[in-house]
């Protein structure tokens, strides 16, 4: 149920116990506000994974850069994860390394 809900966008679920019974809460809000989603939807939800849209929603943040144990983190990911999802931001033009074989990245601004 996390998952989905962080697959989507959506704030994670709240559990309540009262007595005998539970509650669930599903929240239909999204995590980021207006001006992060109008930003992330610049780079179409086709072509990245949910834990990349967290990880350039981190970086928007944090100076529009990152690094891969930032990403490790973010995404809750192993290391080969990591560089695979990074790898393939680099391809689409997304981000670029700040220097030459740097696991530190930046995002590419689009106009």
């Amino acid at each position: 149920m996390f998952q989905e809900m962080d697959h989507h966008g959506l704030r994670p679920p709240e559990f309540s116990t009262e007595g005998f019974f539970f509650t669930v809460v599903l929240h239909n809000t999204p995590i980021y506000d207006e001006a992060t989603l109008r930003w992330l939807n610049q780079f179409g939800a086709s072509t990245i994974n949910f834990r990349q849209r967290r990880l350039l929603a981190y970086a928007y943040f944090h100076g529009k850069s990152f690094s891969t144990a930032d990403y490790q983190n973010v995404g809750e990911v192993d290391r080969d994860t990591a560089y695979r999802d990074i790898r393939s931001m680099v391809k689409l033009g997304i981000v670029v390394p700040l220097k030459p074989k740097s696991r530190t990245y930046r995002i590419i601004e689009r106009l």
